[in-house]
């Protein structure tokens, strides 16, 4: 029999489990209490030595959380590293910081310089219970007139009262969902399945219309190399691996 060596794409960096929201059905278990965050020279490290070994097919590296944005003066660098290894970065957040358009641009705009190619914002109902969905707006507004690749994934189930079709009918957002001139690319809105992780939940997804992605038969194990904030190698992406933390 012929075995066939599937190399990976990714390296998804769990960066953190704090985070500024503690949503109940979280697939990390993060909250504000978790205060372990990966380090700089952790990250220059764990990049170096996966590019060792399989540095012709890695293209990506995902910084998530947690919220990735409570590395603070680590964040910039990290991208910037990152980017002059010629790969892409993409970082997750909840956008606790983007409170204003103003904010947000001021916010992503040294990051984009430092080479950040691509974000991705949470939001649903679990989420604005702790970060307002006007946070959501203004940064991808302003992800958007950097030109940088920006998708919101939108945590969906046949209970929830907030939906992807909310954010296509928001005036605030309609023209990025056109290619304008100047403009490279279009905004993203995924709806993606709301996984169950606490007991009691009543969860479904009967009358839902879930992305394709979410629909498909799950492959990370084979394209991601993860690594949580203490240096553990996680199996696959790492979504619900890790219920509770030490």
């Amino acid at each position: 029999m012929n075995l066939i060596e599937i190399k990976p794409s990714t390296i998804s960096i769990i960066t953190t489990y704090q985070c500024t929201a503690s949503c109940r059905n979280c697939c990390f278990g993060c909250n504000s209490k978790l205060s372990k965050k990966i380090t700089l020279e952790e990250v220059k490290r764990y990049i170096e030595d996966i590019l060792a070994i399989y540095e012709d097919t890695i293209k990506v590296v995902v910084l998530t959380g947690g919220e990735t944005f409570l590395l603070k003066d680590d964040l910039l660098p990290m991208v910037k590293y990152i980017s002059e290894k010629k790969l892409i970065t993409r970082i997750v957040s909840n956008a606790y910081w983007a409170t204003s358009y103003e904010k947000a641009m001021e916010t992503l705009q040294p990051l984009v310089i430092a080479g950040l190619k691509e974000i991705n914002f949470s939001t649903g109902d679990d989420h604005q219970n702790y970060v307002d969905y006007d946070n959501i707006v203004f940064a991808s507004m302003a992800a958007m007139s950097l030109d940088i690749t920006c998708v919101i994934n939108v945590e969906s189930h046949d209970r929830a009262s907030f939906t992807a079709s909310k954010m296509f009918k928001d005036a605030r957002l309609r023209k990025f969902f056109e290619l304008e001139e100047g403009r490279n690319n279009t905004l993203q809105v995924k709806s993606s399945a709301w996984m169950p992780v606490v007991k009691n939940n009543n969860i479904s997804y009967h009358n839902v219309n879930i992305s394709d992605d979410s629909k498909k038969r799950c492959t990370s194990i084979f394209n991601n190399v993860s690594i949580n904030p203490y240096s553990n190698l996680l199996a696959c992406c790492g979504l619900c691996v890790e219920k509770y933390h030490i």
